[in-house]
């Protein structure tokens, strides 16, 4: 399903690959810097924002009218080309089954989906995610509205000092308002 993406702002798969058991993607490599990596201190400008935003949001789109979810949409797996242009990257992830890295805030995945699963990364979950149940496209709708709150704060709007604060945060805090 993945491979049948088609969109200027979305990764292209080229293959999909097994060594040693292992699957694995080849994309395309996109030059540039992440937009994790581009986000101000003070966030963006709203012209700047909305540059950046309405493509993610098309190609977000495209993905869903194929029936796609991304479920690991972040800053980090978005990015920006020597010209600006957003690519969306790292659609592997959606089929995966949980490993929690006790060292990290992303929950990455060993070979399969089921109900109770945590997929993502922490902060950009949607309630859905963090109660482990079963995500459609509305859930990638939150985590972009979490990535678009970063890109004009310059700062998430759910965190916590460890995962848990921040997955009870996505529960049951409300965000700062934005400047």
């Amino acid at each position: 399903v993945v491979a049948g993406l088609q969109h200027p702002n979305i990764v292209t798969l080229h293959s999909i690959e097994e060594d040693g058991g292992r699957h694995f993607l080849t994309m395309e490599l996109v030059e540039g810097r992440t937009l994790a990596a581009a986000i101000p201190a003070g966030g963006f400008s709203l012209e700047d924002l909305l540059a950046i935003a309405v493509p993610l949001a098309d190609a977000l789109a495209s993905a869903h009218a194929k029936g796609v979810v991304h479920r690991d949409l972040k800053p980090a797996n978005a990015m920006l080309d020597g010209e600006g242009r957003v690519k969306v990257l790292a659609f592997g992830l959606a089929k995966l089954a949980e490993t929690v890295d006790s060292s990290s805030d992303t929950v990455t995945s060993d070979g399969v989906t089921g109900a109770g699963t945590l997929l993502g990364t922490v902060a950009y979950m949607s309630p859905e995610q963090v109660r482990g149940q079963a995500v459609d496209p509305r859930s990638d709708i939150f985590s972009l509205g979490v990535v678009l709150y970063e890109m004009l704060a310059g700062a998430r709007p759910f965190g916590g000092a460890t995962s848990p604060d921040t997955q009870a945060a996505i529960l049951n805090a409300e965000p700062a308002d934005l400047p």
